[in-house]
């Protein structure tokens, strides 16, 4: 009988995002502090790196979620709880990606 081989899944490290709310005067809404061109651009770099991180976990999930399917001939319910829940995950990091990219 074949055994899958156990392996410890990792992921990017998430990061923390920076959100501003401008007023018209040009400064945070939170702190009353003013916001520079600076802080936005960084605001989009941590975006645009948490996007990809969120991309690179789907896809990583999705390789993984094949690779049981193909190891599994006849899959136990607990194999099936697993595939579900992967097939799950997978939908959030989709819907999590299409979020952020609005």
């Amino acid at each position: 009988m074949k055994y899958l081989k156990r392996g410890k899944i990792t992921t990017p490290t998430p990061i923390t995002f920076i959100y501003y709310e401008i007023s018209k005067e040009g400064k945070d809404n939170n702190t009353n502090t003013n916001v520079t061109y600076s802080d936005i651009m960084q605001q989009e770099q941590f975006a645009v790196a948490e996007i990809s991180r969120i991309s690179d976990t789907k896809t990583l999930m999705e390789q993984n979620l094949c690779n049981l399917k193909k190891a599994i001939k006849s899959p136990s319910s607990d194999n099936l709880r697993r595939i579900v829940a992967l097939t799950r995950r997978i939908g959030e990091l989709e819907e999590d990606r299409t979020l952020h990219c609005s």
